[in-house]
């Protein structure tokens, strides 16, 4: 709701310092002993047939770069 008053043309997620598009992310895999889960990809991707909708979850910060007229 808010940007309702907007009319949104793309949205694009960006890594948190907004320099690099989520989906050009490339993260370094480290052989460990342990097993970690991946907790880097817990959030669902935005696209455009979901409308633009978002929902953050607790502890969470996204960074977005929106386009409107």
């Amino acid at each position: 709701n808010l940007f309702v008053p907007f009319d949104v043309q793309s949205v694009e997620e960006l890594t948190l310092g907004a320099n690099l598009q989520l989906s050009q992310l490339h993260r370094l895999q480290w052989k460990t002993n342990q097993h970690f889960p991946d907790l880097s990809r817990q959030s669902q991707p935005v696209t455009a047939t979901d409308n633009f909708t978002v929902l953050l979850n607790p502890m969470e910060i996204r960074t977005f770069q929106i386009t409107w007229k």
